[in-house]
């Protein structure tokens, strides 16, 4: 009940932009999607959006950014981010959506942000020696992924691309 007090106290604020923290959590899914649907219709200049749920992500957001221990880690249009994600970990999330099967990553997200390198890299399946440097974000078509896979030179990028259209 609370949340949908400030989801609704928000929007009839009528402001330009909108911030919304978990705009969903707790809610059922009707709820979820009159949320979405509200947003949706609203005129506003800009929405930003934090949250865990792919589904309303989709749902309401042109372009997405996906943080990973604080990392960004791929950055893009909604459409291409969760339909044909780059970074292992948008992968992950992709695949443990229930429509894809919830599928579940092994391990745990590290306890602490600090240190150097690709946070990912304990529970990516194509870690290398070079993730224990900070992997550049580099621009691929119209997004943006940290990863050393899509790195200049990098082969695998190619072949990466190909395979996830």
């Amino acid at each position: 009940m609370r949340q949908r007090a400030m989801v609704a106290m928000g929007i009839s604020a009528g402001a330009r932009i909108i911030f919304a923290d978990e705009p969903t959590k707790g809610l059922d899914q009707k709820r979820v999607d009159l949320v979405a649907d509200t947003l949706n219709r609203l005129e506003t200049e800009a929405l930003l959006c934090v949250t865990h749920d792919l589904q309303f992500a989709a749902a309401v957001c042109r372009r997405v950014c996906v943080m990973y221990a604080a990392q960004q880690v791929e950055y893009g249009s909604a459409a291409q981010v969760l339909g044909q994600p780059l970074h292992p970990y948008t992968q992950a999330m992709v695949r443990a959506m229930p429509e894809n099967g919830m599928h579940v990553q092994e391990g745990f997200a590290p306890e602490t942000v600090s240190g150097s390198g690709c946070r990912f890299r304990a529970r990516c399946p194509y870690a290398q020696a070079q993730c224990e440097a900070m992997p550049p974000l580099v621009a691929v078509n119209d997004r943006k992924v940290r990863c050393w896979r899509y790195a200049a030179g990098n082969e695998t990028a190619d072949q990466t691309l190909s395979e996830s259209r």
